[in-house]
C-alpha cells in the first residue's frame, strides 16, 4: 500500500506534468506527498547561494498552479541530485519516487 510519495522536479516545463500526476496519484491513494527540487552544487558558492534564493519559492508557485494539496511538503536542497533525492526519500519514508523529463529535453529519441 502506498503511504508516502516524493516527486522530484527540476522546475522545467517538462517536469510539470510528472509533478501534477504524482500529486493526483498520491491524493487518490490518500498518501502523504512531497515535492523536491535539487540545485546542483557543482558551481561556485556565490552562484549556488544565488540559485538557492531564486528557486526557493518556485516549487510553491508551481504547486499553487495545480491547487497545492494541504499536506504537501516542499523541499529545496543543494547537492548531487541522485544522492539528495535518495536522502530526502528516506527522510520522507517515501514508498515511491516520481521523476519527470529532465530539462528542455522532454522526449527520449
Amino acid at each position: 500500500m502506498l503511504t508516502s510519495l516524493l516527486a522530484a522536479s527540476d522546475l522545467s516545463s517538462g517536469s510539470k506534468p510528472a509533478v501534477w500526476r504524482a500529486l493526483l496519484f498520491a491524493e487518490a491513494a490518500q498518501a502523504r506527498h512531497a515535492v523536491l527540487h535539487v540545485v546542483e552544487d557543482d558551481q561556485t558558492e556565490a552562484r549556488l547561494q544565488e540559485e538557492m534564493r531564486s528557486v526557493q519559492k518556485y516549487p510553491d508557485g508551481q504547486l499553487a498552479a495545480f491547487g497545492k494539496p494541504k499536506a504537501c511538503d516542499v523541499f529545496t536542497r543543494a547537492g548531487d541530485a541522485f544522492q539528495v533525492i535518495s536522502e530526502v526519500a528516506q527522510v520522507c519514508d517515501a514508498d515511491l519516487i516520481v521523476l519527470g523529463a529532465h530539462g528542455a529535453c522532454s522526449r527520449l529519441s
